[in-house]
Protein backbone atom coordinates (compact mmCIF):
# COMPACT_ATOMS: atom_id res chain seq x y z
CA UNK A 1 0.00 0.00 0.00
CA UNK A 2 1.09 3.22 -0.95
CA UNK A 3 0.88 6.37 1.36
CA UNK A 4 2.33 9.61 1.42
CA UNK A 5 3.27 11.94 4.20
CA UNK A 6 4.95 14.76 5.04
CA UNK A 7 6.80 13.51 7.61
CA UNK A 8 6.31 10.36 8.48
CA UNK A 9 4.19 9.52 11.44
CA UNK A 10 6.25 8.79 14.61
CA UNK A 11 4.75 5.90 16.77
CA UNK A 12 1.43 6.66 18.71
CA UNK A 13 2.03 5.63 22.76
CA UNK A 14 -1.68 4.21 23.22
CA UNK A 15 -0.75 1.85 25.88
CA UNK A 16 1.39 4.36 28.21
CA UNK A 17 0.13 5.12 31.29
CA UNK A 18 -1.01 8.23 31.41
CA UNK A 19 -1.09 11.34 32.54
CA UNK A 20 -4.86 11.60 32.37
CA UNK A 21 -5.08 8.50 34.64
CA UNK A 22 -3.10 10.21 37.17
CA UNK A 23 -5.41 13.84 36.76
CA UNK A 24 -8.40 11.54 37.49
CA UNK A 25 -7.05 10.94 41.03
CA UNK A 26 -5.96 14.14 41.56
CA UNK A 27 -9.56 16.21 42.78
CA UNK A 28 -7.82 19.92 42.86
CA UNK A 29 -6.03 19.12 39.54
CA UNK A 30 -9.08 17.79 36.71
CA UNK A 31 -10.92 20.87 36.34
CA UNK A 32 -7.85 23.10 36.13
CA UNK A 33 -6.12 20.73 33.74
CA UNK A 34 -9.54 19.48 31.78
CA UNK A 35 -11.38 23.06 32.46
CA UNK A 36 -14.43 21.05 32.89
CA UNK A 37 -15.52 18.79 36.54
CA UNK A 38 -15.35 14.85 36.27
CA UNK A 39 -18.54 14.65 35.97
CA UNK A 40 -18.67 16.82 32.98
CA UNK A 41 -15.91 15.12 31.60
CA UNK A 42 -17.42 11.47 32.36
CA UNK A 43 -20.91 13.45 30.85
CA UNK A 44 -19.06 14.06 27.64
CA UNK A 45 -17.35 11.26 26.77
CA UNK A 46 -20.03 8.84 27.45
CA UNK A 47 -22.52 11.07 25.41
CA UNK A 48 -19.56 10.67 22.60
CA UNK A 49 -17.97 7.50 22.75
CA UNK A 50 -20.52 5.52 20.72
CA UNK A 51 -20.53 8.43 17.67
CA UNK A 52 -18.99 6.87 14.73
CA UNK A 53 -16.55 9.61 14.17
CA UNK A 54 -14.64 6.55 16.92
CA UNK A 55 -15.04 3.61 15.31
CA UNK A 56 -11.45 2.27 14.70
CA UNK A 57 -11.77 0.86 10.78
CA UNK A 58 -7.84 0.03 10.76
CA UNK A 59 -5.58 -2.19 11.94
CA UNK A 60 -3.80 0.94 14.03
CA UNK A 61 -4.86 0.93 17.58
CA UNK A 62 -6.69 4.44 17.75
CA UNK A 63 -6.24 6.46 21.76
CA UNK A 64 -8.97 5.76 24.23
CA UNK A 65 -11.84 8.16 23.66
CA UNK A 66 -11.14 9.35 26.98
CA UNK A 67 -7.46 10.58 26.19
CA UNK A 68 -8.97 12.19 22.80
CA UNK A 69 -11.02 14.25 24.61
CA UNK A 70 -8.64 15.51 27.21
CA UNK A 71 -6.50 16.70 23.96
CA UNK A 72 -8.98 18.64 22.59
CA UNK A 73 -10.03 20.03 25.43
CA UNK A 74 -6.25 21.20 26.05
CA UNK A 75 -6.40 22.33 23.32
CA UNK A 76 -9.72 24.42 22.88
CA UNK A 77 -8.81 25.47 26.33
CA UNK A 78 -5.28 26.52 25.67
CA UNK A 79 -4.58 30.26 24.57
CA UNK A 80 -1.36 31.12 22.32
CA UNK A 81 1.37 29.04 21.85
CA UNK A 82 0.07 26.63 24.40
CA UNK A 83 -2.60 26.25 22.03
CA UNK A 84 -0.32 25.25 19.05
CA UNK A 85 -0.87 21.58 17.43
CA UNK A 86 3.19 20.90 17.69
CA UNK A 87 2.24 21.80 21.86
CA UNK A 88 -0.46 19.96 22.35
CA UNK A 89 1.27 16.78 20.09
CA UNK A 90 4.19 16.85 22.71
CA UNK A 91 2.01 17.33 25.81
CA UNK A 92 -0.15 13.87 24.77
CA UNK A 93 3.14 12.05 23.12
CA UNK A 94 0.98 11.95 19.26
CA UNK A 95 2.37 12.78 16.12
CA UNK A 96 1.07 16.50 15.35
CA UNK A 97 -1.30 15.30 11.88
CA UNK A 98 -2.87 12.62 15.16
CA UNK A 99 -4.18 16.30 17.20
CA UNK A 100 -5.36 17.12 13.51
CA UNK A 101 -7.26 14.03 13.27
CA UNK A 102 -8.46 13.58 16.75
CA UNK A 103 -9.68 17.57 16.43
CA UNK A 104 -11.98 16.94 13.56
CA UNK A 105 -13.30 13.76 14.93
CA UNK A 106 -14.37 15.05 18.85
CA UNK A 107 -15.27 18.30 16.97
CA UNK A 108 -17.68 16.26 14.63
CA UNK A 109 -19.09 13.97 17.61
CA UNK A 110 -19.85 17.55 19.65
CA UNK A 111 -21.72 18.70 16.79
CA UNK A 112 -23.78 15.94 16.08
CA UNK A 113 -25.54 16.92 19.41
CA UNK A 114 -26.18 20.42 18.74
CA UNK A 115 -30.29 19.91 17.79
CA UNK A 116 -29.99 18.53 21.60
CA UNK A 117 -28.60 21.36 23.23
CA UNK A 118 -28.72 24.62 20.99
CA UNK A 119 -32.80 26.23 19.94
CA UNK A 120 -32.95 28.83 18.29
CA UNK A 121 -35.76 31.56 20.75
CA UNK A 122 -38.67 31.60 19.49
CA UNK A 123 -41.03 34.95 20.02
CA UNK A 124 -42.16 35.00 23.40
CA UNK A 125 -38.22 33.97 24.83
CA UNK A 126 -37.17 36.44 21.84
CA UNK A 127 -39.50 39.27 23.66
CA UNK A 128 -38.24 38.51 27.51
CA UNK A 129 -34.65 38.60 26.00
CA UNK A 130 -35.51 42.09 24.17
CA UNK A 131 -36.94 43.45 27.54
CA UNK A 132 -34.07 42.25 30.10
CA UNK A 133 -31.88 44.00 27.44
CA UNK A 134 -33.62 47.30 27.58
CA UNK A 135 -33.94 47.40 31.06
CA UNK A 136 -30.43 45.81 32.12
CA UNK A 137 -27.78 45.64 28.70
CA UNK A 138 -25.65 43.40 28.91
CA UNK A 139 -22.08 42.90 29.70
CA UNK A 140 -18.70 42.82 27.37
CA UNK A 141 -16.06 40.56 27.66
CA UNK A 142 -12.40 40.91 26.57
CA UNK A 143 -10.56 38.48 24.41
CA UNK A 144 -6.80 38.34 25.27
CA UNK A 145 -4.53 38.75 22.20
CA UNK A 146 -1.18 36.41 22.37
CA UNK A 147 0.83 39.46 21.11
CA UNK A 148 0.57 43.01 20.64
CA UNK A 149 -1.20 43.98 17.53
CA UNK A 150 1.36 45.61 14.65
CA UNK A 151 -0.66 48.91 14.32
CA UNK A 152 -2.66 51.09 16.57
CA UNK A 153 -1.27 48.77 19.84
CA UNK A 154 -2.37 51.40 22.67
CA UNK A 155 -6.14 50.97 21.31
CA UNK A 156 -5.88 47.38 22.47
CA UNK A 157 -4.24 47.60 25.99
CA UNK A 158 -6.66 47.69 28.28
CA UNK A 159 -7.16 48.52 31.87
CA UNK A 160 -5.75 45.49 33.49
CA UNK A 161 -2.70 45.41 31.23
CA UNK A 162 -3.37 43.44 28.62
CA UNK A 163 -3.64 43.58 25.14
CA UNK A 164 -7.27 42.50 24.10
CA UNK A 165 -10.52 42.68 22.05
CA UNK A 166 -13.66 43.93 23.69
CA UNK A 167 -16.89 42.07 22.56
CA UNK A 168 -20.09 41.75 23.50
CA UNK A 169 -21.71 38.15 22.94
CA UNK A 170 -25.36 37.26 22.48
Amino acid sequence: MNSRYLSRPSTTIVNKSSDIDVLFQMQDDFKQAMRTSKDGFIYIHNKMKDHKSFQNHSNSKQLPISHQLALILEQLGSNGNSGLVGKVAQNFHVDQDTVVLITRKVIKAINSFKEEYIEWPNSCRRFEMLQVIQKEGFDGTTFSLCQKPAWQREIYFDCKKVYSINAQVL
